[in-house]
C-alpha cells in the first residue's frame, strides 16, 4: 500500500510539473488524497468509455 501512495505521488508531482519535495511542500495530506480520489474516479470513468467503445465496435 505504501508503495502505491508514493508511486502516486510521483505520478502527481509529474503531472503538476513538480518535484516530489515541491509537492509535498505545497499542498497538504487531504488535498493530496483529494487528488487520489479524483483520479481514482477518472480511471474508472475512462475504462467504462473504453469498455462501451469496444462493445460498439462489435
Amino acid at each position: 500500500m505504501r508503495d502505491n501512495w508514493i508511486n502516486f505521488e510521483f505520478f502527481l508531482a509529474t503531472e503538476l510539473g513538480k518535484t516530489l519535495q515541491e509537492l509535498r511542500s505545497l499542498i497538504t495530506e487531504e488535498e493530496l488524497i483529494f487528488w487520489a480520489a479524483y483520479y481514482e474516479v477518472k480511471n474508472e470513468r475512462e475504462k467504462k468509455e473504453l469498455n462501451r467503445q469496444r462493445a460498439n465496435k462489435r
